[in-house]
C-alpha cells in the first residue's frame, strides 16, 4: 500500500509543477504595418522622368513638397486650399509653383494643379506648369496618396 500511495503522491508532484509553470505575461509585439508613402513624380519639358525620394503634404499651410536628392531637386506647391478642384497658378490667385534646381528657383508663369482626391490624410493628382522667362520650358507631373505631415 505505501507503494501505490508513493506512486499516487509522485504523480500529483509531477503534475502540479507541470502545471503550475509561470506563464509568459508579455505581450505578443505588434506586427509592423508598412506605411505606404505615395508616390509623386515630374517631368521637365521632354526630359526622362523623375520619381522623388521623399513627398507629402501640410494641410495647415496648404503646401505640397516632393524632395529628389534632398533639396537639390525640389518641388513646392503653394495652394489656396487642398480640397478636391483645379487651381490655376498666378500672381493674382496665390497659388505658387515653385521648382527648385540646385540653386536656382523657377516659378511658374502659367499652369493649374488638379486635386483629384484628398482623404484619410492622402492627397492625389497632377499639375502641369508653363515657367516664365527660362529655357526650362514646362513640367508637368502627378501625386498619388502622399501622406500629411
Amino acid at each position: 500500500m505505501k507503494n501505490v500511495t508513493l506512486k499516487i503522491a509522485t504523480f500529483l508532484l509531477v503534475v502540479f509543477f507541470t502545471n503550475c509553470a509561470k506563464d509568459n505575461t508579455e505581450p505578443d509585439p505588434d506586427p509592423t504595418v508598412a506605411v505606404d508613402p505615395g508616390v509623386f513624380n515630374w517631368q521637365l519639358s521632354s526630359g526622362s522622368n523623375v520619381k522623388a525620394d521623399s513627398a507629402f503634404f501640410y494641410q495647415q499651410f496648404t503646401t505640397i513638397f516632393a524632395f529628389k536628392n534632398g533639396n537639390s531637386n525640389s518641388i513646392e506647391i503653394n495652394l489656396s486650399s487642398l480640397s478636391a478642384g483645379t487651381y490655376t497658378f498666378s500672381s493674382s490667385s496665390g497659388n505658387i509653383f515653385t521648382y527648385a534646381n540646385g540653386s536656382s528657383n523657377f516659378g511658374a508663369g502659367t499652369g493649374t494643379c488638379n486635386i483629384s482626391s484628398s482623404v484619410n490624410n492622402k492627397l492625389s493628382g497632377s499639375f502641369n506648369v508653363n515657367f516664365a522667362s527660362t529655357s526650362l520650358g514646362s513640367i508637368s507631373g502627378n501625386f498619388s496618396n502622399i501622406l500629411r505631415k
